[in-house]
This record gives structure tokens, C-alpha cells and sequence, in this order.
């Protein structure tokens, strides 16, 4: 061990001549502990109810979406779908069409948005099936969200009537009962996205062809999902790389950029306020070691007179700092992860699942943010005690010798 170092060690356990600065030590060193903890658990929160959120919207929305620039429908050229089949980061392409249309029952009429993704019906676990038929009494069936049943108070196996909105018209001059499409609601879905659960609609692609009538072989979307979706990004990049000009690519996020841009903005406003606890016991190693350069002035002149250099002398006050940076960190990442670890495995904070969607409070690590974190930590530590290692090293030994 290295001579700064073990001196270093012994004057952090040593018993001090004035206890404040054992006490000022102290909290510096549970300041840094609770803020890594408290950093580490929130933080693993808020990836809890992100990735939640994501596998929510990645139940509905596809991971990749072509459309043309003006939102009207496209053919989709062979060679270009072929190629997307061969890719090998590809698990499903869709043709979709996708409209806004009027939704009637009875005497009540609602806006919706109409798809034909019908991929996304078939998932159990976002959905939660009624019943799932393909047609009753003849009519094709129609999926649609628990807010929209509830609404417009309709329940499986009710027929509804479909309209374009440029058939309005017709309905306002008493022209509707020959306009619309009659479906039967042959399933309701409850996604605890409220405003999925309250606009949309599913139904057959051949059933929406008959609606908007395109040209053969036009559509308005053509939906791609990925085997891994953390490969998104770079199968954007090809995509694009052999797009025609009059379409464009987006993904998932670039659906619903204002939910992720806040969740985002979340997440770092409250790394920042929490950080403060950890700035403040920084400031507090700060102070402790000035006051403990001044308790070993006595020593530094006795180390200095059998040989000791200014960088040797410099060096121990560092890693007096340091230690105390380092050990609260290693014993807040113990406690955060601790703490972490308890949940994920024996759910310690339970939740009502029959108010929420989930059992337990849901929580997920990020290494790269617990590196990150125990780095911030450590080098603020070491900043703090630039300081006083300087001051400690540049001493006039001579003037403490004669005040001793």
C-alpha cells in the first residue's frame, strides 16, 4: 500500500481531537449514501413505469411506420417490400388502412379512429378479450376500447354502424339509412391507455378496403415490427436508405413525442434536485477535511521534516477526501441496490390490483445509470478535496513548529 494512501486510511478511522469534525465526517458520509440510495431506487422507478409505458404503446403502435408525406394513400413497390422481408431484424410487415370515421349507436355518435392492424388484437396481454370471433349474425365484427363501450353503452354482440366522415352529410339530412357500414362489436379491449381505449377501433383490412375504397393495391400505412425492438434505430437507418421520396419512416417514439419528452424531462429534473443531497454532503467533506488539515498541521510538519514532499503531503489529504467519497458511495449503491433487488424479487411494495394494472411497485435497473451515478459521486468527492490538499501541501511548516 502506498505510504499517502495507509496514513490517508488511518486518519479516516483515527479518533479526532475535536469531535465536531468527527461529526461533520459522519454526515458527509451517510449524506453521500442516502443520495446514491435515494438516486439509485427513484431513478429504477422511473425505468420501472417507462418501460411499462413502452411495452403498453408497443402493444398498439407498430415499431416502424412507413407513410407518404401528405398522409394520402401509396402503392408500395414489390422489390422494396421484398427486401424489408429479408431482413433479418424483421419479424412482421402489414399493410394498414387507417381512417377517421363516425362510430353510431343508436341515438349517440362518436368520432373514432378505425385500423385494420389487426396484429396487435391478438396480444393478451394488453388486451382483455370479451370474446373473439371473427363475424356474428353475418355482420363483421368490430373491436373497440372499454371508454368507447362505455360511452356509447354498447356491449358485446351490439350492432354499430361505421361512417366516412364525408358521409355526414347524409346523416344530417336524414339520408343515413342508406349510408354506413354495419358491424357487430365482437370484442372490447381494455389497454389502460385512455386515449387508445377512447378513440380506437379495429377491423378487417377487407372490410376497410370496402369503407374507403383506395385504389387496388393502395394503403395509407405499412406497419413494421422488429424481432428486438433495441435494434430500432439502425433498421430505421437502412429503411430510409432506400425509401422513395414521396414516403417517410417514423418509429413508435416519434408516435407519441410528447409522453416520452416529459417522462424524459422527469426523469432528469429529479436526478437534479436529488443530486443536491449529494452536493450538499460534498460540501460537508469539504469543510470536515479543512478543519482536519488544520487539526494535523502538527503532523504534516513532522512528515515534512523526515522527508515527506508537498505532492506526498498533498496526496494523503486527497485520499482522505476520496475515502470518504468512495466508502459512502460503495455503501449507497449497497443500500440502493439493496433495496432494488427486495422489489423486484419478493415485491415488498405491493399495490391494489384491483385499482391498478400492477401488484407491486414496478422497478428496473440501469447499470449504466448506477456507473454513472457512482461516478458522479466519486469525482465530486475528489473535486472537494482539491482544496484542502493544496492548502495542506503549501503549509509554512516552520510557523507551526514555533506555534507548537
Amino acid at each position: 500500500m502506498m505510504p499517502s494512501l495507509y496514513i490517508a486510511k488511518k486518519y479516516f478511522f483515527a479518533k479526532r481531537k475535536f469531535q465536531f469534525i468527527t461529526i461533520i465526517s459522519f454526515l458527509s458520509f451517510i449524506g453521500i449514501a442516502a443520495g446514491v440510495a435515494v438516486l439509485i431506487v427513484v431513478l429504477s422507478i422511473f425505468n420501472g413505469f417507462q418501460s411499462l409505458t413502452k411495452d403498453q404503446f408497443l402493444g398498439f403502435d407498430p415499431h416502424i411506420q412507413i407513410i407518404s408525406d401528405d398522409n394520402s394513400f401509396f402503392n408500395v413497390d414489390s422489390n422494396f417490400v421484398n427486401y424489408l422481408k429479408n431482413d433479418k431484424d424483421i419479424k412482421d410487415i402489414q399493410y394498414s388502412i387507417n381512417f377517421s370515421g363516425l362510430l353510431l349507436s343508436s341515438q349517440k355518435i362518436k368520432l373514432v379512429q378505425v385500423s385494420t392492424d389487426n396484429k396487435i388484437i391478438n396480444k393478451g396481454n394488453i388486451y382483455k378479450d370479451i370474446n373473439h370471433v371473427n363475424s356474428i349474425n353475418s355482420l363483421p365484427k368490430i373491436s373497440i376500447g372499454i371508454d368507447i363501450s362505455n360511452e356509447l353503452n354498447l356491449r358485446y354482440k351490439d350492432t354499430v354502424t361505421i361512417l366516412r366522415l364525408n358521409d355526414l352529410d347524409g346523416l344530417i339530412s336524414g339520408n343515413s339509412i342508406n349510408s354506413g357500414y354495419l358491424f357487430t362489436v365482437g370484442e372490447i379491449f381494455n389497454s389502460n391507455i385512455k386515449n387508445y381505449d377512447a378513440t380506437l377501433t379495429f377491423i378487417d383490412y377487407n372490410n376497410a378496403l370496402q369503407i374507403v375504397n383506395p385504389k387496388i393495391g393502395y394503403i395509407n400505412q405499412l406497419n413494421i415490427r422488429l424481432i428486438n425492438i433495441d435494434n430500432l434505430n439502425r433498421v430505421k437507418l437502412r429503411i430510409k436508405k432506400l425509401l422513395p421520396n414521396h414516403l417517410k419512416i417514423r418509429t413508435w417514439e416519434d408516435l407519441n413525442p410528447v409522453l416520452f419528452s416529459i417522462m424524459r424531462m422527469e426523469k432528469l429534473s429529479t436526478f437534479s434536485i436529488l443530486s443536491l443531497i449529494i452536493i450538499l454532503s460534498i460540501f460537508n467533506i469539504f469543510i470536515s477535511l479543512t478543519m482536519t488539515v488544520v487539526e494535523k498541521r502538527k503532523d504534516i510538519s513532522i512528515l515534512r521534516s523526515i522527508g515527506y514532499s508537498r505532492n506526498d503531503i498533498y496526496n494523503i489529504f486527497f485520499w482522505l477526501g476520496s475515502l470518504n467519497g468512495l466508502l459512502g458511495t460503495l455503501f449507497g449503491l449497497i443500500i440502493g441496490l439493496g433495496v432494488v433487488m427486495l422489489q423486484i424479487n419478493f415485491k415488498i411494495f405491493s399495490l391494489d390490483s384491483h385499482k391498478y394494472i400492477l401488484d407491486s411497485l414496478p422497478l428496473q435497473v440501469n447499470y449504466s445509470e448506477i456507473i454513472f451515478i457512482a461516478i458522479f459521486s466519486i469525482i465530486l468527492s475528489s473535486i472537494a478535496s482539491l482544496y484542502p490538499s493544496y492548502k495542506a501541501s503549501n503549509s509554512d511548516i516552520h510557523k507551526w513548529l514555533r506555534s507548537e
